[in-house]
């Protein structure tokens, strides 16, 4: 019994970092410090919620709020490959009546994933006796210190990305006034003009678009250099373009 109590303690804890290395390999490694930080930071979190299941209140809160982390991010990632972050939830606050309507089509599938996985949570979270002590404040003090010193958490697990992006929500939107911006024409010295096509498209991430030679391209086969019989240093700048 002890074993199944610490399994469920460790699968509880350590659920987004274990599904962090899973969805990006390698990558999120990147930093490793400030990897190792951000993942460090999940499991402190995770570890408070675990020491304050003492109650049924507390412990479907914290269920609904693991399973609600797990749909929305996983429900994402199927359309986007990638994590729900400040930066995504701004964008969409700025153009929510196109949103909208994507959020409603995809809600139906985030409740299937989010209802069995809270049921799960739930069963994780059952009391296995003994008490948590001083552990929750512990636990709480290092997370609030290693926030002031490492700063944003944006670029950890998926439940650190969605819980920092949640501040946009209370944030005042920042007003913007523009000028209006005169260019002068730019006259050609050639006797001929150029021909040149511009393609101006959204930002694309280099894992999707492909630029690197690569024999694997589920998401855009076509961009592959080699199907567009283009070296690759022809895309190597398409961030600067878009």
């Amino acid at each position: 019994m002890r074993y199944l109590a610490r399994l469920r303690a460790f699968g509880f804890i350590a659920q987004f970092v274990v599904l962090d290395v899973a969805l990006r390999g390698m990558s999120c490694l990147g930093h490793p410090w400030a990897s190792l930080v951000h993942q460090g930071q999940s499991l402190l979190l995770w570890s408070v919620v675990w020491a304050l299941r003492g109650r049924r209140g507390a412990r479907v809160v914290a269920a609904l709020a693991a399973a609600s982390i797990l749909a929305v991010q996983l429900t994402f990632r199927r359309y986007y490959h990638g994590n729900i972050d400040a930066q995504v939830l701004r964008s969409a606050v700025m153009c929510w009546s196109d949103v909208w309507p994507v959020v409603v089509r995809a809600l139906p599938q985030a409740l299937w994933i989010a209802v069995p996985v809270a049921i799960v949570q739930y069963l994780m979270l059952a009391p296995s006796g003994g008490n948590a002590g001083r552990l929750p404040l512990i636990s709480a003090g290092v997370l609030v210190l290693s926030v002031a010193l490492a700063g944003p958490v944006g670029q950890g697990p998926p439940d650190l990305q969605l819980i920092e992006a949640l501040r946009i929500l209370w944030q005042k939107p920042v007003q913007t006034h523009v000028a209006r911006v005169e260019v002068p024409p730019l006259i050609s010295s050639r006797p001929r003009l150029p021909n040149i096509l511009l393609v101006i498209s959204e930002s694309v991430r280099a894992s999707d678009f492909c630029s690197a030679p690569v024999g694997d391209c589920p998401v855009a086969p076509a961009s592959r250099p080699a199907e567009l019989d283009r070296p690759a240093s022809a895309f190597a700048d398409r961030e600067g373009m878009s």
